[in-house]
């Protein structure tokens, strides 16, 4: 019986982390596209513009990336939601 209790308490406790962590990728993905949208009211010697140019010089802009978050955070999700079924 205790054996089966500590399962039941090992499964809720690790779909609690499994939601936790998806709302964090939610939010990332969020603030991504918040960044987004604000990236043109950033002054043009902004530390973020010059860290994401840096990062993606001529290969993506940053639409793009945010495209990317947001593929791997559904992907991340759907991983997860698998390993609870």
């Amino acid at each position: 019986m205790d054996k089966e209790v500590d399962e039941i308490l090992a499964a809720m406790n690790n779909e609690i982390a499994a939601n936790n962590f998806k709302d964090s990728l939610v939010r990332f993905e969020q603030a991504a596209y918040m960044l987004l949208s604000d990236w043109d009211s950033l002054p043009e010697d902004s530390d973020i513009k010059d860290i994401i140019s840096e990062k993606y010089p001529f290969r993506k802009g940053f639409l793009e990336v945010c495209h990317d978050i947001s593929e791997w955070v559904e992907h991340t999700i759907n991983q997860i939601k698998e390993k609870q079924v």
